[in-house]
């Protein structure tokens, strides 16, 4: 936390970084870096919502008594880091909302099927910046509670929410139509911290991150789907469409290191 003194003594905290922020402080600084505006009017609001806190009246009332000079530089130094880094958090804000459950941090409990999905309109809204690709999104990710009854996923079975399908996708969509948009916002930005970790770890993987945000890498035709059912391999499908995701890529991630040995191996033997 940043301290910003007043009074030669006395201090109020403010957040140094996405990490630090409340779920609701984090949605309202999303939004707002996508509304453009004079630049210092931008940092200042950006610090007005950083610096409100659980004694929101009272450092309302620290800051308006700032004079000008003073408030610029105040709004200068203490929101840089929201201007000159990445919006990346990995963690979800909103793990829970409005009765629906969403996924862990590091993508926890997020399976193949519903990342497959997921990443499409990920890559959509990214592009695009679609309404309807971001409601796509978060319907992906957000589902109702399992309760004791309900089928679970017997290689997820800490997921907290029912199992993913199209039709459970479609009456979700309605739902999250309703849901705030900077809310929806920074579920987006959970899911491309996430996927950067990804593309760190595994950047074989993926295409060079741009404007739209990384991508799987696609020179061939190959799909997410397809390399299911590579990966399914004399077992059923829905078995490998309902591991998560982050194991399955160690896994690709092993089978392409094998396979790397066993090309150099023949290179060797060749030679001989």
């Amino acid at each position: 936390m940043n301290k910003l003194f007043y009074n030669g003594v006395n201090f109020i905290e403010v957040p140094s970084g996405w990490h630090e922020c409340e779920k609701w402080q984090l949605a309202a600084l999303v939004g707002h870096m996508h509304q453009k505006e004079d630049l210092f009017a931008h940092r200042l609001m950006a610090f007005f919502i950083l610096a409100s806190t659980k004694d929101h009246f009272k450092h309302q009332l620290i800051i308006g008594a700032l004079d000008e000079e003073d408030r610029h530089d105040v709004a200068t130094h203490l929101t840089w880091w929201l201007y000159e880094k990445p919006i990346y958090y990995r963690h979800n804000p909103f793990p829970k909302y409005k009765g629906y459950h969403g996924p862990g941090a590091d993508f926890q409990f997020v399976y193949f099927e519903e990342f497959i999905k997921a990443e499409k309109y990920y890559t959509a809204f990214a592009q695009e910046h679609k309404p309807e690709d971001l409601d796509g999104l978060v319907a992906c990710l957000y589902r109702p509670k399992r309760w004791f009854y309900d089928e679970k996923n017997p290689l997820n079975p800490e997921d907290p929410r029912v199992l993913f399908s199209n039709s459970l996708h479609t009456v979700m969509l309605e739902k999250v139509k309703n849901w705030p948009p900077e809310m929806k916002l920074s579920i987006f930005y959970y899911f491309d911290s996430c996927l950067q970790l990804l593309v760190k770890l595994f950047p074989w993987a993926f295409t060079p991150a741009g404007e739209s945000g990384p991508r799987l890498a696609n020179d061939s035709k190959k799909t997410l789907y397809h390399v299911a059912r590579e990966l399914a391999k004399g077992i059923q499908l829905e078995q490998v469409l309902m591991r998560p995701i982050v194991p399955i890529f160690f896994e690709l991630n092993e089978s392409r290191i094998d396979a790397e040995k066993l090309k150099l191996q023949i290179k060797q033997q060749n030679r001989k």
